[in-house]
């Protein structure tokens, strides 16, 4: 039997205390970034860049026939 201090009641019921395994988000370090959105009827331009880095991430979307350039 294991030790009351890994039991909890509730509602006059006891139950086992069990380590819950941490997240995938628990396990993941957040990186910030910087977007900029410039956009007009027939085009649309996204630039993303992580905090930290100088290298600029631009994708094109052509909207009057929906083409997509990296």
């Amino acid at each position: 039997m294991k030790p009351m201090e890994n039991r909890i009641e509730i509602n006059g019921v006891w139950y086992v205390r069990e380590d819950q395994p941490k997240t995938l988000l628990e396990n993941l370090d957040p990186i910030g970034f910087e977007g900029y959105v410039v956009e007009n009827k027939d085009f649309c331009f996204e630039a993303t860049r992580l905090v930290g880095d100088t290298e600029v991430s631009i994708e094109a979307t052509d909207k009057r026939g929906g083409k997509k350039d990296n």
